[in-house]
């Protein structure tokens, strides 16, 4: 059980990595080999002399929905089995499921379901997500903003509650009273900046109150527009934060995300911000689904939008933002892989789980989530 873990690290990140595999020698043979599912391909690779990488399987912090299932709406156990099982086959061994915007009615069916997922399937979830209800109106997005509201003693109250179910909630600092801050704080649920009008100082203070992570660095939240008003996104890049950071080429422009990259650092978290056109291989396929009370179109060039524009979301998957952090901004395979292996357990204070991917010279997961030998 995932909650059984140590802190985060609880070994040397080298050692969980990446190994380098040429002409596929004997110890990844052990590996693929400890996996009756891998049996069928060892033939394959025997046969090849072509590179293969052995990396840690990913784990991505904010999904929305994935393979034409969504989760605003149709959060079930069915439904985390079902995308935990389909993002495992594309090599994201955890994911959070992410719940955005809701009424307190569903949002305490949502950490119900959690609680008896995480008690019934362990090391499938590290807890739910909850983006929003408590952010700023002013940076709503896709959220429906008659929905968007202050925490109240009824909202704390269930959330102490199911404190072991929340993996992080994403607020705004005007949005969580500084007392109920403090008791969420304390009984250990996370809280990370997003979705927020809070200029510089509020979210540094936010910051340095005890929030440990950001959402969606640079989308919905305030940022310098001349060289006198530094906003959310700045007190994040300047505190270090751990910081998810949609890597798609349509949330932010490359440039910026390379400078979020070199500033974060191991701090930088890969996420994709997944909804249901996640996973679907061809977008004219599922050209449209609902999410957030509306209508989302999913657009080939300009991404998951609804008929305002607005993204709500994204169709990536862990394995393509990978693919795009070393072919896009040119990081080292290491590098980019840490971001959606490594980095994502670090902001959740979580050793690693020993799951395992092969990578073909392309980035290709060949061989997905494999439960390596430790």
């Amino acid at each position: 059980d995932h909650r059984d873990l140590h802190s985060f690290p609880t070994r040397r990140s080298s050692d969980l990595v990446m190994l380098k595999a040429l002409c596929i020698g004997q110890d990844i043979k052990d590996i693929l080999l400890k996996d009756p599912k891998t049996k069928d391909q060892m033939l394959a690779y025997e046969e090849s002399t072509a590179t293969y990488y052995v990396a840690p399987a990913y784990l991505d912090l904010q999904v929305n929905g994935y393979a034409q299932v969504t989760l605003d709406e149709g959060y079930s156990e069915d439904a985390l089995l079902y995308m935990s099982d389909a993002m495992r086959r594309d090599g994201t061994s955890m994911f959070v499921p992410t719940v955005i915007t809701c009424t307190r009615d569903y949002m305490a069916q949502v950490l119900k379901i959690t609680s008896d997922f995480m008690a019934k399937f362990p090391g499938r979830i590290p807890g739910v997500h909850l983006e929003g209800p408590f952010i700023s109106q002013g940076r709503a997005g896709i959220h429906q903003a008659s929905l968007i509201r202050v925490m109240a003693e009824e909202d704390l109250e269930l959330l102490l509650k199911y404190r072991k179910a929340i993996s992080y909630i994403t607020c705004s600092p005007e949005s969580v009273p500084p007392l109920m801050r403090k008791a969420l704080i304390d009984a250990g649920i996370k809280l990370s900046l997003g979705h927020s009008t809070a200029d510089f100082k509020a979210a540094d203070e936010f910051l340095k109150a005890g929030a440990t992570l950001g959402t969606h660095l640079y989308n919905a939240m305030t940022k310098a527009s001349n060289g006198r008003t530094p906003g959310c996104v700045e007190a994040l890049l300047l505190n270090k934060t751990f910081t998810g950071v949609i890597c798609d080429g349509v949330h932010v422009a490359w440039p910026l995300v390379q400078l979020a990259h070199q500033i974060l650092g191991r701090n930088f978290v890969l996420v994709t911000d997944a909804l249901a056109a996640a996973g679907v291989k061809d977008p004219t396929t599922f050209p449209k689904f609902n999410f957030a009370g509306t209508k989302i179109f999913n657009d080939p060039v300009r991404g998951c939008i609804d008929s305002n524009g607005t993204l709500g979301g994204s169709r990536l998957v862990m394995a393509q933002g990978v693919r795009n952090l070393v072919n896009e901004l040119g990081l080292s395979l290491e590098d980019a892989v840490y971001a959606g292996a490594i980095s994502p357990y670090g902001a959740l204070r979580l050793c690693p789980l020993p799951y395992i991917n092969v990578l073909d010279d392309k980035l290709n997961v060949v061989a997905p989530s494999i439960l390596a030998p430790v």
